[in-house]
């Protein structure tokens, strides 16, 4: 027979385990954004999708788990190719043989079919096209970030990187870089580090300077009230 405490005790080494596997069960990070069908998102979708992967080992510890958050993911104009993939992991009637089918594929496999689906024909191509027209709008680190994902396919090695990177720079920002004591960087991570550090400086000089400006105004037109009367 179990004494009370023995129950209690028992009860106690069960709790945390609950606990601690609905925390695993939250997740973390975003949810992807939902795919909607353009060839050109296709290959962000999938490094946020490794990202959840990576965050939540719970939600995607099996290739099946992976494929259905696909799935509930992908709207738009792939509705065709949603519904036939969906067919797949669960065919009509139950049919054991269909299931084994789809059990049998891996995610790496399933990740290629969508790829074949979805990538443009000629990923290297248009990555290639878009390295030579992207240009930084407003902050470094966000023309960082957009670089280093078109890059990923472009094949180039480092030194055309590099020149491109540098002349997607603003004109102020690139002068600054190569006329630095130091010298022209020589490596890409060394651009993407000096691009971000001297657009903050330049960007905290701008704002602390802008906290100033309204107090000038101010005292001039009192100074030329003062004068008139």
């Amino acid at each position: 027979m179990t004494t009370p405490s023995g129950s209690a005790a028992a009860a106690s080494d069960v709790k945390p385990k609950t606990i601690d596997d609905k925390k695993d069960e939250a997740s973390k990070g975003p949810t992807p954004d939902p795919f909607l069908g353009k060839q050109s998102d296709t290959h962000c979708f999938l490094l946020d999708l490794e990202l959840y992967f990576a965050m939540n080992p719970v939600k995607a510890n099996t290739d099946e788990k992976k494929k259905m958050l696909v799935l509930s993911l992908v709207k738009g104009n792939t509705s065709e190719w949603k519904q036939r993939e969906t067919m797949k992991l669960f065919p009509k009637d139950d049919d054991p043989e269909e299931k084994k089918k789809a059990a049998k594929e891996t995610w790496s496999s399933f990740k290629q079919r969508f790829r074949n689906e979805w990538q443009p024909v000629n990923v290297v191509r248009e990555a290639q096209a878009k390295i030579k027209q992207i240009r930084m709008m407003d902050r470094a680190d966000e023309y960082v970030n957009q670089f280093r994902l078109i890059a990923m396919d472009t094949k180039y090695d480092n030194e055309a990187l590099m020149r491109f990177f540098r002349e997607g720079l603003l004109k102020s920002l690139q002068n600054k870089i190569m006329l630095r004591m130091d010298g022209e960087p020589e490596t890409l991570d060394e651009w993407y580090k000096l691009a971000i550090k001297y657009d903050n400086q330049y960007k905290l000089v701008m704002a602390n300077r802008k906290k100033r400006e309204p107090i000038k105004p101010k005292i001039a037109r009192k100074e030329k009230e003062v004068t008139v009367g």
